[in-house]
């Protein structure tokens, strides 16, 4: 990824964690979008806003957006010479040139015009969806907010995905269109602000590697044994958007009488928010079943379901449980076998859905 792109994706959820009102943590590194927000259910795109007729320049940025100074093609200061500008010594933009103006509502209609087509084609949809353009005018009332909005209002209502929030980066302020509620917003940037942001995003830049699932906050995920009403809202809550929501399964599949207050489970938390869970059940004095086991679309490929079954098994081995079992999808039975688990009956058919009985024994308690 390159280096300024990434650099404007952190900036831009940031100044919306510490700037936005309706902000509600925590963003998670994504890619098309850049960001999704399970919290809010919102997916958000980082963008520069290019002049329409400058398809040149929008080839030129993709390829060397990042690059130190040197690293530029001699050509490139031909072409293009002080419109050429550097952010710590890399190339970061193409500012349009004097003679044809800075007409923002081109350059933000165009970029919106591309990433509206994108949200409909190849990005994923979530409930809400959110798009973050960087204008960089040298004073916000060069921008023709008003004009703007109207034509994105009127051009995404012919669209069958639409995005709900729209911020316009000016330097000074931040614009919000927020189609949801048909208004306008401005959230100006207090003193020196600008400068924690940039500040802020380097260092969180160079702080951790930036992979699919990263948490903008870099909280540390803790593990909950839920036993108590309140902790098992957070499992529930987890089983809804990861299961019945995301895969069409009622809650009536989902939930079964099983699911109860003295049922537990194990709760992954990134701060106090639940990402992970998995369910016990007592088979006799000697086996219980892990089962449910569900990780957040975001933060998948972190190795949270090996930290679930491993937490759950540490658990058991607690209550004097020596045999474990899980029902597995044939998808996932490779998983299990690399912790440890043998199949024990072929595939069986359950709502629908083949299952794998696999089973485990326990090592004794250190």
């Amino acid at each position: 990824m390159a280096y300024e792109k990434l650099l404007n994706e952190i900036y831009a959820a940031i100044s919306l964690e510490y700037l936005w009102p309706e902000y509600r943590p925590f963003f998670i590194k994504s890619e098309s979008p850049d960001w999704v927000n399970e919290a809010m259910e919102l997916g958000l795109e980082v963008s520069q806003a290019l002049l329409p007729d400058d398809g040149q320049a929008e080839s030129f940025i993709e390829r060397y957006l990042g690059c130190l100074r040197e690293e530029l093609p001699a050509s490139a200061f031909e072409r293009y010479g002080s419109r050429l500008h550097f952010y710590n010594d890399r190339f970061w933009a193409i500012v349009p040139e004097n003679s044809k103006g800075q007409n923002y509502f081109y350059k933000a209609s165009y970029r919106f015009e591309r990433k509206l087509e994108k949200l409909n084609t190849n990005y994923r949809r979530c409930r809400r969806n959110g798009l973050y353009l960087f204008l960089h005018p040298a004073d916000a009332r060069e921008v023709d907010a008003e004009s703007l909005f109207e034509y994105m209002k009127q051009r995404q209502s012919r669209e069958k995905a639409q995005f709900d929030w729209v911020f316009l980066n000016c330097v000074s302020v931040i614009i919000v269109c927020d189609f949801r509620n048909n208004r306008l917003e401005d959230i100006p940037l207090p003193e020196n602000a600008e400068s924690f942001l940039s500040a802020e995003a380097e260092r969180l830049r160079h702080d951790r590697p930036w992979t699919s699932g990263t948490s903008l906050d870099g909280c540390q995920i803790a593990v909950m044994r839920a036993t108590e009403l309140w902790q098992q809202a957070g499992a529930y809550f987890v089983r809804i958007h990861g299961m019945s929501r995301m895969h069409r399964i009622s809650l009536r599949k989902e939930f079964d009488e099983h699911d109860g207050p003295d049922t537990k489970y194990i709760v992954l938390l990134d701060d106090s928010y639940p990402v992970g869970t998995c369910r016990l059940l007592p088979v006799n004095e000697e086996m219980a079943e892990i089962g449910r086991i569900v990780v957040l679309e975001s933060y998948r490929g972190r190795g949270l379901g090996k930290l679930l079954v491993g937490e759950a098994e540490k658990w058991l081995r607690e209550l004097g449980i020596t045999r474990v079992c899980t029902e597995s999808r044939d998808m996932t039975v490779k998983f299990f076998e690399k912790l440890g688990y043998q199949i024990r009956r072929m595939p069986e058919t359950g709502d629908n859905i083949a299952c794998v009985h696999m089973e485990k024994i326990l090592p004794e308690q250190e």
